[in-house]
């Protein structure tokens, strides 16, 4: 039995125009994305229970997402999470926003459900944040900054997602200093590329080599003061280097993505994930008008034509094969219109960053003295 995640499409508006959004041309424009989500609460939440309980788990996880979905008003959350925790079993939610409208009615609200917040933000200052704009093209960091430190003056749980893209090119030093100085649980990811962000996008040896720098600043700081997610991301990378038994749990990195994760919408309509939003490879259908038997065929056949592909590829002879898969579906149809298509932009950049950081814990007594310092701090659950 397992319980899928959810990854509910609250609405498609936005409140801001980043530039490497892979969504932006597929955006729509709701007019009004709060009464919509209020008036199909109801269909919602059956939706929700149903995909569920499709892989016979009874708890729920749910990732709030857009879009914006803080273009949904607090009090239309509030009712939906007590209808939706008066439904059925255990629940998990999380909101991924990008911060601009958060307020306190929010946060209350999220606080008295236990929602975990994560944060969008760029780097450490408006030049690194430069992609995350408003419509108007004012840069979001400063306002994104000053909300980061209201859920931190009332003690909200969140986490910061950090997309690194071409601006923050030779800034590891300062990036890593403004995660520790802020004490903020961090992940940083490279930005999702599509064909018409293609200038913004770092290549695979800048990545590699922003990613080893970063790895070599942290391996050097005594204090190591930064903490949880960032740390953790950084040990995947070491651990699945040196322990073949070792998994790591990103979608991106999974043989298995389709039917673990769904992405549904207001309407019920039903994607593989969020990424693959509007692409008819990766549709299911109308959940009000497809069976679950359906819905699992569809994502069986997704799996296996993927799994095919990379299996019958070099990747079979790749040393990361039972880490990375051949990469992300939805970056590979993104890039060269082809679920099949395995490798991705950072395909070499994996396979570097792996061998540094393998040959720099194989050194005497490294990986040893880490194991000690992860099991001390509690870092690692």
């Amino acid at each position: 039995m397992y319980t899928p995640v959810i990854i509910l499409r609250t609405t498609s508006n936005c409140n801001m125009k980043c530039s490497y959004c892979y969504d932006k041309n597929k955006l729509k424009n709701e007019e009004n994305p709060d009464i919509l989500f209020k008036n199909n609460i109801n269909n919602i939440i059956q939706y929700i229970n149903r995909l569920s309980s499709i892989g016979g788990g009874s708890d729920r996880k749910i990732i709030l997402h857009g879009g914006e979905p803080l273009l949904i008003k607090s009090d239309t959350y509030k009712n939906f999470f007590e209808e939706l925790l008066n439904s059925g079993g255990k629940c998990s939610i999380s909101v991924q926003t990008n911060g601009t409208l958060l307020d306190m009615d929010y946060i209350n609200i999220f606080k008295k459900y236990n929602i975990h917040i994560g944060i969008s933000l760029d780097g450490c200052d408006e030049s690194s944040n430069a992609c995350r704009l408003y419509a108007d093209k004012k840069n979001t960091f400063s306002d994104v900054y000053n909300k980061i430190n209201l859920l931190k003056e009332y003690n909200i749980d969140f986490g910061i997602i950090m997309t690194i893209n071409k601006n923050l090119i030779n800034r590891e030093k300062e990036l890593y200093s403004f995660i520790s100085n802020n004490n903020l649980k961090c992940s940083i990811r490279p930005a999702f590329p599509t064909k018409c962000n293609k200038e913004i996008i770092m290549s695979a040896s800048e990545y590699e080599a922003f990613f080893i720098n970063l790895y070599k600043i942290w391996s050097n700081d005594i204090s190591k003061k930064i903490k949880l997610k960032q740390i953790e991301d950084l040990y995947q990378e070491m651990r699945k280097a040196l322990d073949d038994n070792y998994r790591t749990h990103f979608c991106s990195d999974s043989k298995s993505c389709f039917g673990n994760f769904f992405a549904l919408d207001v309407y019920g309509e039903l994607y593989a994930c969020n990424r693959s939003f509007y692409n008819k490879k990766f549709y299911y259908g109308n959940i009000n008008y497809i069976s679950d038997k359906e819905i699992l065929e569809k994502a069986k056949k997704l799996k296996e034509s993927r799994c095919f592909s990379v299996l019958n590829s070099r990747c079979q002879e790749c040393e990361l094969l039972k880490n990375c898969f051949g990469g992300c579906p939805a970056i590979a149809e993104g890039i060269y219109d082809s679920l099949c298509a395995i490798e991705d932009s950072f395909c070499k950049a994996k396979i570097g960053i792996n061998k540094y950081i393998k040959k720099d814990l194989e050194k005497s007594g490294s990986i040893e003295k880490y194991n000690k310092y992860i099991q001390q701090n509690n870092h690692i659950t």
